[in-house]
């Protein structure tokens, strides 16, 4: 072990560190000096060696369970596996734990508690997704997925409560701009266009709105005065 980790170019020791479901246990002392592979002990008790490299770009994150754990969950749940429910629980697990997932780097500490890891579980617990215009949704996003945080919303719904919203005033009382749009009977679509071309210019078409202004470049809503 110790000539491969003298010879190794630009050797870093990862014994100890965690990468997914699997902890670094030490060096594979049948390594290569440019192949350098270590000894990891998965989360579900099962053991492998692995490629450091693979291991710290997120490409490996489990010895292949979680694979597992879904195949599994397809054969269990029968004719469920085709709803959208368990599309939508597949998807979940896919973006929190699958480090090749596109929102891996955005979800990867917002996963479920363990019980949801069971379909049935996490269907008894959100019921039936009410239509197909809804989603599954975080109630307080720096918050994991959870029952306790987790509603079916539509996409409406979700817009008014995401922190890059638009925020107008509205008769006196500061609302989103979807709401204000239900409220006047304005074309949501289309307020929101001359919002991003106007900025703080923008006013509904029956001026019920007053101005209203965003930091488009942070996210934070800031109320502007007329």
């Amino acid at each position: 072990m110790r000539r491969v980790h003298e010879r190794a170019h630009n050797f870093k020791d990862l014994s100890g560190l965690t990468f997914g479901r699997l902890t670094v246990v030490g060096i594979d002392p049948s390594s290569q000096p440019r192949d350098i592979r270590w000894l990891c002990r998965c989360s579900c008790g099962s053991s492998g060696t692995f490629r450091g490299g693979n291991l710290k770009s997120g490409a490996t994150a489990s010895c292949g369970c979680f694979q597992r754990e879904v195949s599994v969950q397809r054969h269990k749940t029968h004719g469920a596996s085709r709803t959208a429910e368990f599309s939508v629980w597949a998807g979940m697990w896919q973006r929190c734990t699958n480090p090749k997932h596109a929102g891996y780097s955005k979800y990867k500490d917002r996963a479920p508690p363990e019980r949801w890891r069971d379909f049935s579980t996490f269907l008894s617990d959100m019921g039936s997704r009410p239509s197909r215009h809804h989603s599954l949704e975080r109630v307080r996003n720096e918050e994991p997925y959870g029952p306790d945080n987790c509603v079916w919303a539509t996409r409406k719904t979700n817009a008014r409560n995401t922190s890059r919203n638009i925020l107008v005033v509205l008769q006196g009382s500061t609302v989103s701009l979807p709401e204000a749009c239900d409220r006047t009977g304005v074309k949501y679509a289309n307020v929101k266009a001359r919002w991003y071309r106007w900025g703080d210019m923008l006013r509904a078409s029956n001026g019920l709105f007053d101005v209203v202004s965003t930091d488009r470049s942070h996210g934070k809503n800031e109320v502007a005065s007329c």
